[in-house]
């Protein structure tokens, strides 16, 4: 079974993606996360839909960055939609996509809706999915704050060496895409991540224009497990054996990562 941990599959060019994995032959799951609340509530659906599309809820750091196109969601419009995901988590299976980026403006602004996020994180004891991109150090500062019963993911890590081995040393998930298809650096962060702590993602719809793929789909998971195979230097079946279990333990279950497999 193939897993990614990391996509959007409530963004709109995505669509139809739920009714292909449906027909497809392909033993596929997929970790939805969400941006906003609209977004959470359209992965929520999504996976009423599908037992292959885990639905978490959440409130990405982005929604400050300065050029949104809604400029109400900058200010105190935020609450209530706080509020609306601390309702939906309960129907969620984890919390993500948050965390803390400079890239998207007030750090501050963003480090209090991070800390909202996971003071409902601890409240419902649901998993976690971290943005960390320039901010690996002052998040893991932030985590031992909480009392997080969850499990904790740095999707989609590329932060220093040193940084991956603070996070290795507190037993915290990364996930890797398809830029280590391209990226020796990258791939010296896998080759240096334990396995028991990796997981595969693609971040769909992401574009990846180096593999000629204008908007990227879960079924490109295929690509970055094989690579992480061959840094690895096992096969492929046993990789993807590692990171379903490795997932199912993210995700704090028992069995099978509640899909019906074809």
């Amino acid at each position: 079974m193939l897993v990614d941990a990391h996509a959007h599959l409530d963004d709109s060019s995505l669509a139809s993606f739920s009714d292909v994995l449906a027909l497809s032959d392909v033993d596929l799951v997929v970790i939805s996360n969400s941006v906003d609340s609209l977004s959470s509530t359209r992965n929520l659906e999504l996976a009423k839909r599908s037992d292959r599309i885990i639905p978490f809820v959440g409130i990405h750091p982005g929604i400050f960055r300065e050029n949104a196109d809604d400029t109400n969601l900058r200010k105190p419009a935020i609450e209530p939609m706080i509020e609306e995901v601390r309702n939906l988590a309960y129907a969620a299976l984890g919390i993500g996509e948050i965390g803390i980026d400079p890239k998207y403006g007030s750090v501050e602004k963003q480090e209090q809706l991070f800390l909202s996020m996971l003071s409902l994180c601890e409240k419902t004891t649901l998993p976690i999915t971290i943005h960390s991109r320039d901010s690996v150090s002052k998040i893991l500062q932030i985590l031992p704050t909480f009392d997080l019963k969850g499990k904790v993911l740095f999707h989609w890590f590329a932060g220093s060496e040193s940084e991956l081995a603070a996070i290795n040393d507190r037993g915290i998930f990364v996930s890797y895409g398809p830029a280590i298809l391209v990226s020796k650096r990258l791939c010296t962060l896998v080759e240096k991540t334990p396995l028991d702590l990796i997981l595969s993602e693609t971040d769909s719809p992401t574009p990846f224009s180096l593999l000629n793929h204008a908007t990227s789909t879960p079924f490109l998971i295929a690509s970055a497990a094989f690579k992480i195979s061959l840094i690895k230097e096992m096969k492929l079946d046993s990789l993807e054996e590692f990171i379903c279990e490795n997932t199912m333990r993210y995700l704090g279950t028992q069995n099978s990562l509640r899909v019906k497999s074809k």
